[in-house]
């Protein structure tokens, strides 16, 4: 029960009870101390989970309060390199700081009993440089004149709390948390949301794989596990469901690519316990039992039985893959299967021809007919070849989108979506460059191909013509923060965040101030990054102009930057746990002309065998919104935590957002960086990236509902469809149908 909860209180903000548990009420009093307790927390409560937080015992309290500090960071232990760095860093001077840093990078091998020594630094005065230093043990190093300590290095736990003043409770972050204590009501909401994350048009993250496992595990005790309506955007999603969860699932297969993953997927877990790397970008080994043989002889006998032709375009595109595949399930014991033994005969005796080599062919006959008679065929495969049948039949360009006009209603929303940003993005100017983001999460940014501004217009309005109408008569419920989010676009998700949204998104750093139309209450932004490994992971951030001019940085190298911005000391190993922190002062980084602060999380060095971010254990990063300096409990104040990523790019780094200080709002990018172990090895990827981010213009969901001819309604009584700011729940759109 206790990691559903964490499941469904991280996903919907809901944490559900054991029925059987309830105890008797609390006094009045003791109520309002829980909540004041879960207040000081960022948690407030609607009066009718008051009521149940009043029948719910002390174990169950302190799992909740577990529960909400672990998914906000709160829970772990560890050390940053300087306690409460805030209140002190200010008031450092340079030498003091970097002497300080020297120490540590030079003691860090040193145990207690030499660090009890109280190594000293010393500086002597230079002609050729600003100073040399020496170290010795209580005395200068050698009879040198005019060395002077400089100061004496002490590790965290040695060091003497400063005290930290109260957040009044007007100045906390309060996120509601509804308290749901009914069987009758819990499981179908298990249901729901296993529906959303399992549908979704976005390839499934491995965290999306663990909490569709821990859901399922619980609907199926329930007998309560969906039938899901396909088909499936992507079909990794579907091969994990088949073979992870239900094989009642696979029948949702259209096409034997489909096919060949869920055979993937059940060899994976019949020879490594797990589903795997679904996406056939690494080589493919079968072992699967007599059973699971037979199911997928059958689906692939249903597959050519239903479309001989489409399932050998199919085959031809991993032809090898399937005859090893065809090999481990022997056709030939199905003599009843005859579609299954004609498919095998003629991939055997490499009869298979590809879709693509006959589209290929049509090009070499030059004769546009026959290049869009052969691509309307299949709408999907004409949609991306769209941009190239224009180019090549410059003359005709007309007429290639015409015909594409014709198949766009049979293309998948997400296609036509990812196509319109991609148009409207290059005729702004601003899609000159396009992110590449591979299967691990890395990153690249590539020259996005150069289009007339004929074939720009072509081009948007056969994408619109696909698109209209789409949702007419379906009436839709949009909460005031969805409206301007970005519409999915399909790419897995490289970390977990709290926010459940994708890249690309915009969302205010003020929602409250935003609703109320008051000041916004929070003036320092607290950056920060935990890891409980050896390794020497650092945070840093690099702050633009308005016009994307690189002002400063502040990194391990160079802590501050003017009187601003401060990093809490560079950590050089985590082992038990380490933070590292930067305070960002919004008001007077804008006076200094600072508008982006692009934050970084890199991997210097793995002294455990950590290669990559997603080697490091529990390593996550994110930032909290704080109405002044030295307040709060802790350095990591629970209650002001607006967001965290669970980074796991198989990559040295990880940009995970960007914050736009004028307009007050976070970006989220969730990209790994592919090389580079600081700011300053990877400074010029890092701004590419930023200038694509902070100048695109996602297709919004308010776009979505215009052009598709939603009817948006006032209240979620009225609605077919009620968003919720979650890829899951935005996905509703791309598969519900109009009239």
């Amino acid at each position: 029960m206790a990691q559903l909860q964490q499941v469904i209180l991280r996903r919907t903000g809901i944490y559900p009870l054991n029925s059987v548990l309830a105890s008797d009420p609390v006094p009045q009093h003791e109520l309002h101390q829980r909540v004041r307790v879960l207040a000081e927390l960022g948690m407030v409560l609607s009066t009718e989970s008051q009521k149940t937080l009043m029948r719910m015992s002390e174990h169950e309290l302190a799992d909740l309060i577990a529960d909400w500090k672990h998914l906000h960071g709160g829970d772990r232990g560890g050390c940053a390199f300087r306690k409460d760095f805030d209140i002190i860093e200010p008031t450092l001077t340079d030498t003091q700081r970097y002497t300080e840093q020297m120490l540590h990078y030079v003691t860090r091998f040193m145990g207690r009993r030499e660090m009890a020594k109280h190594l000293c630094l010393y500086t002597v005065a230079c002609p050729c440089c600003d100073a040399i230093w020496w170290f010795a043990n209580n005395q200068p190093y050698g009879d040198i004149p005019d060395a002077q300590v400089i100061t004496d290095f002490r590790p965290y736990d040695w060091q003497l709390a400063c005290e930290r003043g109260e957040l009044s409770n007007s100045e906390r972050d309060q996120r509601e948390v509804v308290l749901l204590r009914s069987e009758g009501r819990i499981v179908p909401l298990i249901c729901s949301l296993f529906t959303e994350i399992a549908t979704q048009n976005q390839v499934y993250s491995e965290f999306d794989r663990a909490d569709l496992l821990t859901l399922a595990t619980h609907l199926v005790f329930y007998d309560a596990l969906p039938t899901l309506e396909g088909p499936f955007a992507f079909r990794e999603n579907l091969a994990f469901l088949a073979a992870a969860i239900s094989t009642d699932y696979a029948h949702q297969a259209r096409t034997l690519n489909e096919v060949l993953r869920i055979a993937v997927a059940l060899s994976n877990i019949n020879l490594l316990g797990t589903e795997g790397d679904l996406s056939l970008s690494e080589p493919s080994r079968f072992k699967l039992r007599r059973h699971q043989r037979t199911f997928i002889a059958r689906l692939i006998n249903t597959l050519c039985e239903r479309d001989y032709e489409a399932a050998c375009y199919d085959t031809a595109t991993h032809a090898e893959r399937f005859k090893r595949l065809a090999r481990t399930i022997h056709p030939g014991e199905y003599p009843s299967l005859v579609y299954l033994n004609v498919w095998a005969d003629a991939l055997y005796n490499g009869e298979m021809r590809s879709y693509e080599s006959e589209v290929d062919a049509a090009y070499r006959s030059c004769d546009v007919d026959k290049v869009t008679r052969v691509l309307s065929r299949r709408p999907g495969v004409f949609a991306r070849q769209l941009n190239r049948a224009l180019r090549y039949f410059s003359g005709d360009q007309q007429q290639v989108a015409d015909a594409f006009c014709q198949v766009a209603p049979r293309v998948a929303a997400p296609l036509l979506v990812q196509m319109h940003n991609m148009y409207t993005n290059i005729a702004a100017g601003s899609g000159q460059h396009r992110l590449v983001i591979d299967k691990a999460g890395v990153g690249s940014v590539v020259p996005a191909g150069s289009y007339t501004q004929r074939q720009l217009e072509l081009g948007l309005h056969a994408v619109k013509s696909g698109l209209s109408g789409r949702l007419s008569g379906v009436r839709v419920h949009v909460p005031h923060d969805v409206a301007s989010l970005a519409m999915p676009l399909g790419n897995r998700n490289a970390s977990e965040s709290l926010l459940g949204l994708s890249r690309y998104n915009r969302v205010r750093l003020d929602p409250q101030a935003m609703q109320a139309k008051s000041p916004a209450k929070n003036s320092v932004i607290r950056l920060f990054t935990y890891w409980n490994s050896p390794a020497d992971v650092d945070l840093s951030v690099l702050l633009y102009d308005a016009k994307g001019a690189l002002l400063d940085r502040v990194w391990y190298g160079s802590q501050r930057a003017k009187k601003y911005c401060y990093h809490s000391g560079d950590v050089t190993n985590g082992t038990g746990g380490a933070w590292e922190f930067i305070d960002l002062k919004i008001a007077q980084a804008r006076e200094d002309r600072v508008r982006y602060a692009v934050p970084t999380v890199q991997l210097y060095a793995g002294h455990s065998g950590e290669n990559t971010l997603a080697d490091v254990n529990d390593l996550f990063a994110g930032f909290m919104l704080l109405p002044r300096v030295g307040v709060g409990k802790n350095v990591h104040e629970v209650s002001q935590v607006r967001t965290k990523f669970t980074l796991t790019s198989r990559a040295r780094g990880s940009l995970p957002l960007i914050l736009d200080l004028k307009e007050r709002t976070m970006t989220i990018t969730d990209v790994g960086i592919r090389s580079g172990v600081n700011v300053i090895e990877s400074g010029s990827v890092v701004k590419a990236m930023f200038e694509l981010f902070a100048h695109y213009a996602p297709f919004t969901v308010a776009d979505y509902l215009n052009l598709t001819g939603a009817t948006v309604v006032g209240e979620d009584e009225e609605a077919d469809i009620v968003l919720q700011p979650t890829v899951a729940s935005l996905s509703q759109l791309y598969r519900y149908k109009g009239l």
